[in-house]
């Protein structure tokens, strides 16, 4: 909220109440944000009209009834310009719906959403369309240690980056999203070269100086934790393991393989119901920059005491891409099923998972 400096003057001036009408939360949001390359534009007024805009249902789910999110929404121009990173949306409860309209140009978005008591989640930056209509879900299960679907610095990444090896994946993604910093988790990673320890660490990240960059096979192990935090009820540890095959060169980036688990009918506190078929959507893909190669195998499994575990019949649905249909019995109501994946490509490349309470029943 903005007043002149006029209007401000007279405030001081003559001290009188001041009556504020408005939307302490409003169900809308306008982004919008026009660039120029190559001038300086003769016009600075800009008139954005309704079939300019994209819409985007924004999802803010979360664990449990009463968050409080903050979202911080930045837009680049394609000479870099970034417009809005050190301003911050209005605070809004979580779970809860709002829908943005951005402005559809050559600007790319993306946002970071602070929850209260635990650390944040991020989105890849996207352009959009106009006319386009996108639902955005924020927090959706499942969440797995990983790379985001895109090539961006701040999700993660393995590769060599001037004389560093970096292993450094997200400690909690979901596709174009990652949840919670490299550094504010409870995680160990261990990195083997030709079966060789050549890193370890108590987070998710490692920089390795002066490794030999010829031909290896690597094998890497990582466990994220949740911690003491009440607000985090689901994906409160995952154990992942990757080997992947080198062929050399600083300037390969590596095959990593990231699953993504998805449950689209999952109500805003990541709950799904008992008793009724629910679907769910099981894809792999490789860090983006990599030489892909075909998925040749993948497997999924169920449990409800991460004891005894259930297969989970997969339907093909593209290389990498399947569905399942998934009935859990009316009496695991009120419980968090544990879910553990496996998968390799064509040139053995390979990824296990293992997240405990992916999601809850209701």
């Amino acid at each position: 909220m903005r007043i002149s400096r006029a209007t401000a003057h007279g405030l001081v001036a003559k001290a009188r109440p001041v009556v504020i009408t408005g939307q302490a939360v409003t169900p809308y949001v306008y982004d919008l944000m026009d660039s120029a390359q190559g001038q300086i534009p003769t016009k600075t007024a800009v008139t954005v009209t309704p079939k300019e805009l994209a819409t985007v249902k924004d999802v803010v789910g979360a664990h449990i009834t009463g968050v409080q999110v903050k979202e911080q929404r930045v837009g680049t121009a394609p000479g870099g310009t970034e417009i809005g990173e050190l301003y911050y949306l209005k605070t809004v409860p979580a779970p809860s719906t709002r829908t943005s309209y951005m402005q559809a140009n050559s600007v790319a978005w993306d946002s970071e959403l602070y929850y209260s008591d635990y650390p944040y989640a991020a989105s890849v930056p996207r352009r959009f369309r106009a006319g386009e209509q996108v639902t955005e879900r924020w927090m959706a299960p499942v969440l797995l240690s990983g790379l985001q679907d895109g090539d961006t610095w701040d999700g993660g990444r393995v590769r060599w980056i001037d004389d560093y090896f970096v292993f450094e994946v997200s400690p909690l993604v979901h596709r174009q999203q990652y949840a919670r910093g490299f550094d504010s988790v409870d995680a160990d990673v261990v990195l083997q070269r030709n079966g060789v320890e050549v890193g370890a660490d108590k987070n998710t990240r490692l920089w390795i100086p002066n490794l030999p960059d010829d031909p290896a096979e690597f094998h890497a192990t990582l466990t994220t934790r949740s911690g003491s935090n009440n607000a985090w009820k689901y994906s409160t540890e995952v154990k992942s393991t990757w080997t992947w095959k080198s062929k050399g060169g600083r300037s390969e980036v590596m095959p990593i393989i990231t699953a993504d688990i998805d449950l689209p009918t999952a109500d805003e506190l990541s709950r799904v119901p008992v008793g009724r078929a629910v679907p769910l959507t099981f894809g792999l893909r490789d860090q983006a920059g990599s030489e892909a190669s075909p998925i040749a195998s993948a497997s999924l499994e169920l449990s409800y005491d991460g004891t005894s575990w259930i297969s989970v019949p997969l339907t093909k649905t593209g290389n990498g891409q399947y569905k399942a249909s998934i009935t859990h019995p009316k009496t695991a109501a009120g419980q968090a099923p544990f879910l553990r994946l496996s998968a390799v490509d064509a040139n053995g490349n390979k990824v296990e998972q293992e997240v405990t309470r992916a999601y809850g029943l209701r």
